[in-house]
């Protein structure tokens, strides 16, 4: 079967059992091509059992046989990284720690086993902002897959809807706290639209592609969007940024991962993060559909 960009190709992904990658694997099937999921546990075998290869591999892993995990590939697709989140996780190291290793290992493996292509999930206006020790773990990642010669395209995606999962969770038992500009505008993207934008993009030939959805909300819309999908009063109170930096240091000391992303959340509450617009799902509907008690997951 051959894909809408040509011949079908086999295509690794990294991160694929995370919410992005589940859908880069549906996504890629659509387009007919082939896909090889990526994982660490073995019990997340259930979560990619859409693609037509599993591979346990961990990419952090220096001694892990990772040219034989890409043995025979075309592409290479990576959302491989920790959690966003800003919730707590047993993951506490730097994003300069797990991300950028986790990359750089699989541009190694890529150029080893001779893969025509890697697809990379930068951040949107990344190199802008690389004083962010989040931000510039994602841009040396693109830096060297640059520099290697591979051809390459870096998506740079705007905020993901599940990140406000966190949010919906929080406006079930109270107030929500804002941050930075309540009028600053963004325009965050549903996976679904993300995987498809990735797709398109492995078939392309652009070297960088800006993402995000198709509403532009600001960032007290955003907020409110997660007590309309319950039915509830909007109740949002705005935390000065001078209070929410001064917690960075003592963070830094406890959990270096939620401390760059609360870092990078300061970073980006005060300006207009606004990309392409692709695709037709809203952040209202999908927090609605998340609340939902018929929602699984």
């Amino acid at each position: 079967m051959k894909g809408q960009g040509g011949e079908s190709k086999l295509v690794a992904i990294g991160g694929a059992s995370g919410t992005l990658g589940r859908e880069v694997i549906r996504a890629l099937a659509e387009r007919g091509h082939r896909t090889r999921a990526l994982i660490r546990d073995s019990g997340k075998r259930e979560l990619v059992a859409e693609a037509d290869q599993v591979q346990l591999v961990d990419l952090l892993d220096p001694d892990a046989a990772l040219e034989e995990a890409l043995d025979g590939v075309d592409v290479v697709f990576s959302a491989a990284g920790q959690s966003s989140a800003m919730g707590r996780r047993s993951e506490r190291r730097s994003f300069q720690d797990v991300d950028y290793p986790i990359n750089r290992a699989l541009l190694d493996a890529a150029l080893a086993v001779g893969a025509a292509k890697v697809v990379y999930v930068s951040v949107l206006n990344g190199p802008e902002m690389r004083h962010l020790a989040y931000v510039d773990a994602h841009e040396r990642a693109v830096d060297e897959a640059i520099a290697s010669g591979i051809d390459c395209t870096v998506i740079r995606a705007n905020a993901f809807f599940s990140i406000y999962l966190e949010a919906l969770e929080r406006a079930k038992r109270g107030p929500l706290l804002g941050l930075g500009d309540p009028d600053a505008l963004s325009n965050p993207i549903d996976e679904r639209d993300l995987a498809t934008a990735c797709a398109e993009a492995l078939d392309g030939k652009e070297a960088s592609v800006d993402v995000g959805g198709p509403e532009i909300l600001t960032r007290r819309e955003e907020l409110e969007a997660a007590f309309l999908a319950l039915g509830r009063e909007p109740r949002i109170r705005w935390l000065p940024m001078a209070v929410a930096k001064a917690a960075l240091p003592a963070l830094r000391l406890r959990d270096r991962r939620r401390a760059e992303m609360l870092e990078f959340v300061l970073s980006i509450a005060a300006r207009e993060m606004v990309a392409t617009p692709h695709g037709n799902g809203r952040l209202k509907d999908y927090l609605r559909e998340k609340a939902s008690p018929e929602a699984e997951n």
